[in-house]
C-alpha cells in the first residue's frame, strides 16, 4: 500500500509551489512530528543496594525500553527504573539519604542500554548526585525536613529519708542518714530493665551506614530511640542485652533504625531472634536494656 509506505518514510514534503517554503531560499520546510516515547521500565524479583561510587541491581527485567533506542528516536533524557525488591531494600543516594522500601524508582539521566523483556539483569550503575532515588517507606517531606526529636531524659528522684535526732538526759547525739535519690534514666543509659518485644529483619545496609547480614548479631531501633532515621545515632555501635520468654539472654550491636517500631519494640536480624525463639511465632516478649 503506497500510503503506508510513504508513512514510514523522511518526515520531509516534496516541495511545490503549493508547499510551505522559505520565501528567500525557496527551500522547502520540514515538518517534523514529536515522538513520545516510554523510557521507564520494571526489574522485578530484584536485589538493590549500593556503595559509596555504584548503584549494584540485579533482577529480572518485566518488560523493555527498547523504545527509547528506535531509530526515529534522536534524543532521550533519561531512563525510570522501578524496582521490586523481594525484601525491604534500603539505599543511599549520593547526598548519603536513606531510602527503604520493596518498590523503589531509580531516575537515571543519559541511560543508553537497551533491557529486553524478561532479561536477566545485573546493573553496576555510577552513583552520581543526578541520580534521583524514591522509596516507597521513604519518610514523608515533613520528617525529612524537621528531624525527629531524640528522646528527653527525665530522672526521677526519690526524697530523702527524714533526719532522725536521738536525745538523753546527759548527752545529745544527733544522727542524720541521708538516702541518695536512686537515680532512673529513661535515655537508655542506665541498667534499667524495659518490658517489650522483638521481631526480625533481613539486614542489608543499616541506617548507621555498615553493611550487615542474617547471621550477624544486630538489633534496630524504633524512632524514639534512634531518632533521626536519615542520620547517624547517637546510639549506633551501642550493646543491648535482651532476655527471652526462655530466660537465655543475648547481646546484640545497634547498627539500624525500625520505623514502625515504638518505644519496647526492638527488630532483631535472624541469627539474634533464632537464639530467642521460633521463627514461626515471629514476635517475642522480652525484657531489655543498653549496655
Amino acid at each position: 500500500n503506497a500510503g503506508v509506505i510513504d508513512s514510514f518514510r523522511a518526515p520531509q514534503k516534496l516541495w511545490s509551489p503549493d508547499n510551505n517554503y522559505n520565501a528567500s531560499t525557496l527551500e522547502p520546510t520540514l515538518e517534523v512530528t514529536k515522538i513520545e516515547v516510554n523510557c521507564t521500565f520494571t526489574i522485578r524479583q530484584a536485589t538493590l543496594n549500593n556503595n559509596d561510587t555504584h548503584i549494584l541491581l540485579q533482577g529480572v527485567s518485566f518488560d523493555s525500553n527498547e523504545a527509547c533506542f528506535a531509530p526515529n528516536v534522536t534524543s532521550r533524557s533519561g531512563s525510570q527504573i522501578q524496582v521490586q525488591t523481594k525484601k525491604t531494600t534500603r539505599v543511599r543516594d549520593a547526598e548519603k539519604t536513606l531510602h527503604r522500601g520493596k518498590v523503589c524508582h531509580l531516575d537515571i539521566p543519559g541511560w543508553a542500554q537497551i533491557i529486553y523483556k524478561h532479561q536477566q539483569v545485573d546493573l553496576t550503575i555510577p552513583l552520581t548526585n543526578t541520580i534521583g532515588i524514591k522509596c516507597n517507606n521513604d519518610p514523608k517531606k515533613e520528617t525529612e525536613q524537621q528531624p525527629a526529636p531524640t528522646p528527653t531524659p527525665t530522672t526521677t528522684t526519690k526524697p530523702p529519708t527524714p533526719t532522725t535526732t536521738t536525745t538523753t538526759t546527759r548527752t545529745t547525739t544527733t544522727t542524720t542518714t541521708t538516702h541518695k535519690p536512686k537515680p532512673t534514666n529513661d535515655d537508655g543509659d542506665s541498667a534499667d530493665w524495659i518490658n517489650g518485644q522483638v521481631t526480625f529483619f533481613n539486614p542489608n545496609q543499616g541506617a548507621c551506614g555498615d553493611w550487615n547480614d542474617d547471621n550477624d548479631m544486630i538489633v534496630a531501633l524504633g524512632g524514639d530511640w534512634y531518632g533521626n532515621m536519615n542520620a547517624e545515632s547517637k546510639y549506633c555501635g551501642q550493646k543491648v542485652l535482651i532476655t527471652g520468654p526462655k530466660g537465655n539472654s543475648i547481646t546484640v550491636t545497634v547498627k539500624d533504625a525500625c520505623p514502625p517500631c515504638d518505644r519496647g519494640h526492638l527488630d532483631l536480624s535472624p541469627a539474634a531472634f533464632a537464639k530467642l525463639g521460633d521463627f514461626d511465632t515471629g514476635i517475642l516478649k522480652v525484657k531489655w536494656h543498653f549496655l
